[in-house]
Parts: structure tokens; sequence; C-alpha cells
């Protein structure tokens, strides 16, 4: 299955088929995600906020994963902004289903 590239990859699905394409790539990318062993932890942790990311940017939000704090030190799993309010998302891939808290 072919991997997401980032923002062209997804606008460029969006303009063939808004719904279709891009719903079915990040639902085929998040099964793969799922198939990774816990070996692959740090990994599958840094596509997950690639795929975090690619979900966004199909509702056109801007958004870029992985990005580095301040000197570089801290990593900030997904950046992004909705008008001119910016927000950093702190992603943790869970294996088992959670419980709302709500």
């Amino acid at each position: 299955m072919a991997q997401l590239g980032g923002p062209a990859t997804v606008r460029a699905l969006r303009h063939n088929d808004p719904c279709g394409d891009v719903l079915h790539e990040l639902v085929s990318r998040y099964r793969e995600l799922e198939g990774l062993s816990d070996g692959q932890r740090q990994a599958r942790g840094q596509q997950f906020n690639t795929f975090l990311a690619n979900v966004l940017h199909a509702w056109g939000v801007e958004a870029h994963a992985d990005q580095r704090g301040a000197g570089g030190r801290d990593e900030i799993d997904v950046a992004f902004s909705l008008g001119t309010t910016y927000y950093i998302l702190e992603a943790k891939w869970n294996p088992s289903q959670l419980t709302s808290i709500l």
C-alpha cells in the first residue's frame, strides 16, 4: 500500500475524489499501523504522527508532523493552525481500546 507523502499527495487525492480515495488511503494506512509489532513502537509512533497530520490535511488543515521545538530539544508530534490560532498535538499510540472519559 502506498504511503501518503504529505500535503501534496493528499491535495492530489482530494482533487480526484475528495471522499473516496483519501478516506480509503487513510483507513488502509491506519490498518498498516495496527499491524506493526511492539518491537516497532518508535517507528509506529512517528508514522502515527504523520498519519494524524495527513488526516488534518485531508480536511484542508495545514499540519506538520515531528517538528522540533526551540533549540531542537523538544519533539512536537503534530503542529497545526486554524485561522490565527496555533495548536500542538501530543499523540500516543495505545494498542488497546480506550473507554470514553467524557
